[in-house]
């Protein structure tokens, strides 16, 4: 068995792998922390030709589970989502992997993955307009690509209620007791007010000190404010409201998407 939770980036990932890392695990199953992840894993997938999969998921009497949101890559600009998504699951391809994706409104994710790109990657300002790519999109060429065993989806809103049943889910059974989430690995979103001196400041910084310069920035404001960073114009949220409704019925209707009990 080979479980694969993609994300995305801000859909609570930090939590479920926090989660995950302190649990005890059954015998017979490999669970790949982040650390794991960031440090080799993510690396020899990279590396890996189709089908081919890494020497560290060789053993075929393991069940595997693996969670990197890093692993579809990284936020490629406001409204684009994800350009490379199929093709850096490749070397997973004919291995029949089970595949796990939350999904979280557009109008939230967008901004949401550009600030998280504020922290790691080259600065590009945040573009507003018609979103280039969305779920539909991505789901559908990973699904036509890897040809997943089960390709589970759930909402965003979800998983707050629900956090040990989606995880449950990711980890195929294989929790015999779940640990405790890590406290203090939150990080809050980032205000107007930081954002917009980060963005001034900014051109002036080398690629390496960006994070560093960011977070001068969020820990060093004396006077802060309460409104977070929101791009979008009231009009342009209610399209992307829309857009995200009718997306969801469209990935309902072809991959499913998981709902409670209750």
């Amino acid at each position: 068995m080979l479980n694969i939770h993609l994300g995305p980036h801000k859909t609570a990932t930090t939590y479920l792998q926090s989660v995950m890392k302190n649990s005890e695990w059954l015998p017979g199953y490999r669970y790949f922390d982040i650390f794991e992840s960031r440090r080799e894993v993510l690396s020899q997938v990279r590396d890996c030709a189709e089908g081919e999969l890494p020497a560290c998921m060789s053993d075929s009497s393991l069940n595997y589970v693996y969670s990197d949101e890093n692993l579809i890559g990284g936020p490629q600009g406001p409204l684009n989502m994800y350009p490379q998504a199929a093709s850096s699951l490749k070397w997973s391809k004919g291995h029949k992997p089970n595949l796990f994706f939350a999904l979280r409104p557009y109008h939230e994710i967008y901004v949401s993955s550009w600030l998280e790109s504020l922290r790691f990657s080259p600065f590009f300002k945040f573009r507003e307009g018609p979103a280039e790519r969305g779920y539909v999109q991505v789901l559908e060429e990973i699904d036509s690509y890897v040809e997943p065993g089960n390709f589970t989806l759930w909402m965003y809103s979800d998983f707050r209620g629900h956090p040990e049943e989606i995880i449950n889910m990711i980890s195929g059974g294989g929790i015999k007791k779940f640990g405790e989430h890590d406290s203090g690995s939150e990080r809050l979103s980032p205000t107007r007010q930081e954002v917009d001196l980060y963005t001034k400041v900014v051109p002036y910084v080398g690629r390496k000190f960006q994070a560093e310069v960011f977070n001068i920035i969020r820990n060093s404001m004396t006077v802060k404010s309460e409104e977070k960073f929101q791009p979008f114009s009231e009009s342009d949220i209610d399209r992307l409201k829309d857009r995200f409704l009718r997306d969801v019925e469209i990935i309902r209707d072809k991959f499913g998407i998981w709902q409670p009990a209750d």
